[in-house]
């Protein structure tokens, strides 16, 4: 099965860097995926880049990706434009739910992420962005995939209270204009 895979590398400022392969420019910034496991040598990378994954959901696929928190909070300041499928504040937002569901079993204070939310907040206040996405974008993992996320254990109540946290922190982000009774 052939799995068209778009990705970009990003650099310190946020713009993307060229990518070429053997000196190649990669057209459309596409890999094609083959087999089961595949390796891509970019060359010409002036600096240590961030790659930025699965952009516009090109592939129907779940990506796991070994990228560090500050990374991912960097891409979702950076390339809410441009990585529109990578989500990275979905990933944060999943690792932040795991941590405060456990939290709250253990009768521990739960996380907060400060630059999830301004990440989020940013995203609601870039007018570049189509309103629906925005809207999509703001939305935590549902409940569903938390509990599938943490897979064996799961306490629902642990699990719709942690998300409901953070859904109110989300839209403590949103410009005033947003915000009704119903945000949170």
């Amino acid at each position: 099965m052939v799995i068209p895979l778009a990705v970009g590398l990003v650099g310190r400022s946020g713009a993307d860097l060229p990518l070429a392969i053997d000196g190649r420019p990669l057209e459309r910034g596409v890999l094609e995926l083959t087999g089961p496991r595949q390796s891509f040598v970019f060359t010409g990378v002036a600096e240590r880049p961030i790659p930025s994954l699965n952009r516009g959901f090109s592939a129907p696929i779940k990506l796991a990706a070994p990228i560090e928190p500050d990374e991912l909070r960097f891409l979702a300041r950076t390339t809410a434009i441009r990585s529109i499928a990578g989500r990275p504040w979905q990933a944060l937002a999943m690792a932040l739910l795991k941590a405060n569901v456990a939290a709250r079993r253990a009768g521990a204070p739960e996380r907060e992420d400060a630059g999830l939310m301004a990440a989020l907040g940013g995203c609601s206040r870039t007018r570049a962005l189509n309103r629906c996405f925005v809207a999509m974008a703001l939305m935590p993992p549902s409940e569903t995939d938390l509990a599938h996320e943490i897979g064996r254990d799961v306490d629902p109540d642990a699990v719709f209270a942690a998300r409901r946290r953070l859904r109110i922190a989300t839209a403590g982000t949103m410009p005033p204009r947003c915000r009704t009774p119903t945000s949170a």
